[in-house]
């Protein structure tokens, strides 16, 4: 009994609550995590470009053909989306 308890907390201890060994999403998967952020404050948003490296995805977009001068950027490891100020 007292082995089971001690694998359990080993096992629970063992992982890694800044998800480091979480594999990227998709190009998919991250584009949506990026449209879901960029509609919850653009209803009518539409990505105009988009620009990735291997750890991020930056989202160009417009609104009602206006382009914004922010960005949505989406970390393909930790599966969240931020938006910042455009650099162009």
């Amino acid at each position: 009994m007292k082995i089971a308890l001690v694998f359990v907390c080993f096992s629970l201890c063992a992982c890694s609550p800044d998800n480091s060994d979480r594999k990227p999403v998709s190009t998919d998967e991250a584009r949506r995590i990026g449209m879901r952020l960029l509609l919850s404050r653009y209803p009518n948003a539409e990505i105009t470009s988009e620009e990735s490296d291997s750890q991020t995805f930056k989202y160009r977009f417009s609104t009602n053909g206006v382009t914004v001068p922010s960005v949505v950027v989406v970390d393909r490891k930790a599966r969240e989306a931020r938006f910042e100020k455009s650099s162009r």
